[in-house]
């Protein structure tokens, strides 16, 4: 299969859209805030408007199957791109229930497309988990793994016009641009499904290296990978669990100012059985579940005393359809 024809990359939010339009929550009242050591917020931090919410607490998500990767270029199944959802940040941000890009709520403080160029302004002053700030030399390493032809990732078959990939330049330590072979209508929703990873504490060699392929590997030290996202990796264990912590230089605030995230956790349990997320969700153990079966959804009604179930609608999951062009297979031999 070529890479035209494989699906796009969908980034659906947890806490929004899920593939089945199913989710299961739970009630629990008691909410327990971490002790948060005050970091000053940089004056391009993103203001998110809103009643302001409380600190603290931890979401226990149950996921169909193990993450494949901390990559967030790769072509990954549904529970590695809600982990990773949470991990890195797009350069523009999406809203998945109207569909439309919001120019201004992701890691570019700007950007604007005249001709064949695209010129992409980051924010100042923003930092990823572990206080690396967040530079164009990190867009230049995350655009260099995304048309890596080595990782086949989606959103380069996006990038790609006229079959051409854009040249990317960094004009300076803010501001990346990207020249097309013609203009790119389409281009503000492609940036807003580009995640930005970080290049290390000497980007130059991290880009020179190459090898784009092994970044962010399963076999990455979780406790190394800055984020760019509201969380980062706390602590995994293989075949298991990942444990998400808040990232403590995240660069949203409420409207009190006051830095997001609220949560302090994500708690993901993978490949978890039907019958266990019922019994977890009865029990209050188990916060949020996604994928439920048609049988298991009717199961738990409309609440219990712990949970409450919701249908979201259409979700923005992606769906694919392969079709056998044997011309010398018997129609009637074909199985759906």
């Amino acid at each position: 299969m070529n890479r035209s024809s494989r699906a796009s990359l969908r980034w659906p939010t947890l806490f929004i859209v899920l593939t089945l339009g199913l989710a299961a929550c739970s009630g629990d009242q008691t909410i327990t805030a971490e002790k948060r050591t005050p970091i000053p917020i940089p004056g391009s931090a993103l203001t998110v408007q809103g009643t302001p919410g409380t600190f603290g607490g931890t979401l226990a998500v149950a996921l169909p199957e193990e993450i494949t990767t901390f990559n967030p270029y790769y072509q990954a199944d549904y529970s590695t791109r809600e982990v990773l959802h949470q991990l890195y940040a797009p350069l523009i941000g999406f809203n998945p229930i109207t569909g439309k890009t919001l120019p201004q709520e992701g890691l570019a403080e700007s950007w604007e497309a005249v001709g064949k160029v695209v010129t992409i302004k980051m924010r100042q002053g923003l930092s990823f988990s572990d206080g690396t700030p967040i530079r164009a030399d990190d867009v230049i390493f995350s655009l260099s793994v995304a048309l890596d032809p080595e990782v086949k990732a989606p959103v380069a078959d996006m990038l790609a016009v006229s079959s051409r990939l854009p040249d990317v330049t960094k004009v300076d330590d803010r501001t990346i641009q990207l020249e097309f072979p013609e203009p790119y209508p389409a281009i503000g929703y492609v940036l807003s499904r580009v995640p930005v990873i970080c290049a290390g504490p000497d980007p130059e060699k991290t880009i020179n290296k190459g090898r784009f392929e092994e970044v962010l590997a399963l076999t990455t030290a979780p406790e190394s990978i800055a984020c760019s996202g509201p969380f980062c990796i706390g602590s995994y264990e293989k075949g298991k669990s990942i444990r998400l912590n808040y990232n403590p230089n995240y660069w949203k605030v409420d409207s009190q100012s006051l830095r997001l995230p609220y949560l302090d956790h994500i708690e993901y349990t993978f490949g978890m059985s039907n019958d266990d997320i019922v019994k977890g969700l009865q029990a209050g153990t188990v916060s949020l579940s996604c994928r439920l079966d048609p049988k298991t959804f009717t199961t738990l009604g409309e609440s219990g005393a712990k949970y409450q179930t919701k249908d979201l609608g259409v979700g923005y999951g992606t769906w694919q359809l392969f079709g056998n062009l044997n011309a010398s297979l018997a129609a009637d031999k074909v199985k759906v």
